[in-house]
């Protein structure tokens, strides 16, 4: 985010128009949204765990009821 605002707003207009040649705005857009995409995935991973881990808890004390 740093970099695109940077390019918008303190590069001279050179800058820009050799920029745009690369599409560089879309390369740091591509670069963020996977970057986001990563580390929702990673977030969603660790919650996903944790409600396995409170299910097994669960579990095994219904089981150890029973056998008490």
């Amino acid at each position: 985010m740093t970099a695109m605002g940077g390019y918008l707003f303190l590069l001279s207009a050179d800058w820009n128009e050799s920029s745009n040649k690369d599409n560089f705005l879309f390369w740091m857009e591509w670069i963020a949204v996977w970057s986001f995409a990563d580390v929702w995935s990673a977030k969603g991973r660790a919650i996903v765990a944790d409600i396995a881990i409170e299910v097994m808890v669960c579990a095994s004390q219904l089981v150890l009821r029973k056998d008490s």
